[in-house]
């Protein structure tokens, strides 16, 4: 409250009959609310949006092309057949799609996926090819790669992160060998902890003296010693279980080089029977090797190129392929994976968006040609 004087008049029928100064007091007066903070936009918020999230593919042929390739993986094979499958689709959606998965269900896979670039590129600068689909290419200039899964009695949600991250970890090429990535298209002994494989770099110990990391560790006479990392995959980790690593991030080009750190490279690597099983793996080694990302810009001759827009927002259509009409509950078990894959509802598993960490999208609804 403040104080002050003011003066007071008093008239009688128009006539000043005298004045008085008079105190006052001003009540204070209240300050703005403050007005409450934006609400941070999450882009990777299911959405809920309505629409089709699965088509079907009833036809034979298709379907046993489609199997082939799941069940050939373990061969190596390179003659691939998806026309029938592809035209089908086709017949009735448009080219709109970066990214086709298509499914079969109940086939019991040991080998669950199957990633096939559409057309072949010359990777970066390095003159790398990869053989891909050309004829499917030529007259469908979005697609980017088909990706083949089983749908088994082992339920959903994997490996679409794994199998999708193949298109951007191309860029390694054939650069990958003389970096020490031995195991690569996958990750292996090296400390990625991403969908390719790799182990937490944060984590890596020394089996003695306890609580050392490398270089610290006490070696044996030929030099050799033992290390412990949490459980991880060579290949993969955990299906959709968890995100895309920063070099991942890197070669999709959704982080600079900056982000990517040090990556140790598990030499020589022997797992000991000793190993803990889900508890630990204990390695004997005869080093370990620090890859900087610096080594991996100058083998790639020159920074992985920043993502677009049309690389940031991608479309994915999901497609299940079957001998004959397909059984309506299989059909809705594709449809959820793809509203999880595409953050239109929550998962217990990473979305196609959450996985890059909001920095890009995958819209997986279906627009029918007519509707286009």
């Amino acid at each position: 409250m403040a104080s002050g004087l003011a003066i007071v008049c008093v008239v009688v029928c128009g006539v000043v009959v005298g004045c008085a100064p008079v105190a006052t007091t001003t009540r204070a007066t209240r300050p703005e609310a403050a007005a409450p903070p934006a609400r941070k936009v999450d882009p990777c918020e299911p959405s809920g949006a309505p629409g089709v999230y699965a088509a079907s593919v009833a036809d034979p042929v298709a379907h046993r092309q489609v199997s082939a390739i799941l069940r050939n993986l373990a061969q190596g094979d390179e003659k691939v057949e998806l026309e029938t499958a592809l035209d089908a689709f086709y017949a009735t959606h448009g080219d709109d799609y970066d990214f086709l998965y298509l499914f079969v269900p109940d086939e019991n896979f040991s080998i669950r996926g199957r990633y096939l670039p559409v057309a072949e590129r010359v990777v970066m600068t390095l003159g790398v090819f990869r053989r891909g689909l050309t004829s499917v290419a030529s007259r469908r200039p979005r697609l980017r790669a088909v990706i083949v899964l089983a749908l088994n009695p082992r339920g959903i949600g994997g490996p679409t992160l794994h199998e999708t991250m193949h298109h951007w970890g191309q860029y390694l090429g054939l650069i990958a060998p003389s970096l020490g990535l031995s195991a690569f298209p996958h990750w292996g002994e090296v400390g990625v902890r991403g969908q390719l494989g790799g182990f937490d770099p944060t984590r890596l110990r020394c089996l003695a003296p306890a609580g050392a990391g490398p270089p610290d560790c006490e070696r044996a006479p030929d030099g050799r010693f033992q290390v412990i990392v949490p459980p991880f995959g060579k290949v993969a980790n955990g299906g959709d279980g968890v995100p895309y690593a920063p070099l991942e991030l890197y070669l999709m080009g959704l982080v600079p080089a900056a982000e990517v750190p040090v990556l140790p490279i598990l030499v020589e690597p022997r797992l000991d029977p000793r190993s803990g099983g889900a508890a630990y793996h204990l390695y004997d080694v005869a080093g370990v090797r620090m890859l900087t990302v610096a080594e991996i810009v100058t083998a790639m001759k020159g920074e992985r190129p920043e993502a677009t827009a049309n690389d940031r927002a991608l479309r994915g259509g999901f497609v299940l392929v079957t001998p004959a009409v397909a059984v309506p509950a299989d059909l809705e078990r594709i449809a959820t994976w793809a509203r999880r894959f595409g953050a239109v509802e929550s998962a217990p598993w990473f979305s196609f968006c959450a996985a890059t960490g909001g920095r890009a999208t995958m819209r997986t609804d279906l627009t029918p040609a007519a509707a286009r």
